[in-house]
């Protein structure tokens, strides 16, 4: 697979949001400045540790750690069950006005638009990814978002789950090889697509960056460094 035949018998593109059309960090960030002032306020640790630490962690365990609260209230000796609600509240509740996607990318959906239709597929509390697909001014180029949490069964019909892509297939009535998807996740991202015969591509953008692919996706998944190194300017 080469930059010029990435879109051969493709009939349509699919993305990921976070951390691949735009840096998950612009959202997370003030995110976890008010769980930092929230902590002060308590009485515990000043903002800036508690900040620093939520940081780290994130970054050592990636922000989808599932116990990131409860180890980050536990770490400051804050283990009430009320502690860990506020701090689920301050993520769902934060409405970021304005996100910027990463260089390129509105420029990019356009060009790609009006060659194939295009759709995202996301994981997370769906309010809250319709809150950033808004605030990065995207949405006049998707024809179909899945928020992968509406699906039903609570959280297991999300990515690696094949359902969110067959929704998509489903939605643009293609197969599997006729649809290309991006993501950067090669945990959550792939597997799920693979089983489809989807069309797979990787950007090394965002936190996992320097994970490498998973053997069992080796050759079916292609890598590049960014959008522009699989679509050009």
């Amino acid at each position: 697979m080469n930059r010029n035949d990435i879109l051969e018998g493709i009939s349509a593109v699919c993305f990921d949001l976070d951390n691949t059309l735009y840096d998950q960090n612009l959202f997370l960030v003030p995110v976890y400045r008010k769980m930092a002032a929230y902590i002060r306020k308590t009485g515990g640790a000043s903002e800036k540790k508690v900040f620093e630490f939520i940081r780290r962690l994130a970054g050592k365990k990636f922000s989808n750690y599932p116990s990131l609260f409860e180890e980050c209230a536990a770490h400051f000796g804050l283990r009430e069950p009320r502690v860990i609600a506020e701090f689920l509240k301050i993520y769902r509740t934060h409405d970021p006005k304005k996100l910027r996607p990463y260089p390129g990318v509105s420029a990019l959906l356009g060009r790609l638009r009006r060659r194939t239709p295009l759709a995202v597929i996301t994981n997370g509390h769906a309010p809250t990814q319709k809150k950033k697909l808004k605030a990065l001014g995207l949405s006049r180029f998707f024809s179909k978002v899945v928020y992968a949490d509406l699906l039903g069964e609570g959280r297991k019909r999300r990515k690696p789950h094949p359902a969110p892509y067959q929704e998509v297939l489903k939605h643009f009535k293609i197969s599997g090889p006729q649809l290309l998807y991006v993501g950067d996740n090669p945990y959550v991202d792939f597997p799920g697509a693979v089983r489809l015969k989807i069309k797979c591509a990787r950007v090394l953008t965002g936190e996992y960056k320097a994970v490498k692919t998973p053997a069992l996706l080796s050759g079916r998944v292609e890598t590049r460094a960014d959008l522009k190194a699989f679509f050009g300017d």
